[in-house]
């Protein structure tokens, strides 16, 4: 999930904000305000077959077929090979917060964080 913040750039505090809320007319006005964007970028469940053992390139592909185009509450997700860092830092220099990173050939371990090597 994605909210926008100054510039229309991404802002974790108003995601953060927004994902507390129990008052649903604060809610609803928050959403109005500052829409959410669900931006997917994996996928461990397709057609009731799990598919956490598929390496991610390959879990990507399959996410890619099923979100084809963006709208207002939903937009695809990219990646970039072999040039990580090169993107990380002009992502940064840009005053963006960051970036998703994963291992193309990682698998999901459900309940367990990767840590690179």
């Amino acid at each position: 999930m994605i909210v926008s913040g100054e510039n229309r750039k991404p802002s974790f505090s108003k995601l953060a904000d927004r994902s507390h809320l129990e008052n649903e007319l604060k809610s609803d006005l928050l959403s109005q305000l500052s829409p959410a964007v669900y931006v997917p970028f994996d996928l461990i469940r397709y057609k009731e077959t799990m598919i956490d053992r598929r390496p991610l390139i390959k879990r990507k592909d399959i996410l890619a077929s099923i979100v084809t185009k963006e709208s207002d509450s939903l937009t695809p997700s990219f990646h970039v090979e072999g040039e990580g860092q090169t993107f990380f830092d002009l992502i940064v220099g840009m005053g963006y917060e960051g970036i998703m990173a994963k291992k193309k050939d990682s698998y999901y371990l459900l309940g367990k964080r990767q840590t690179s090597g």
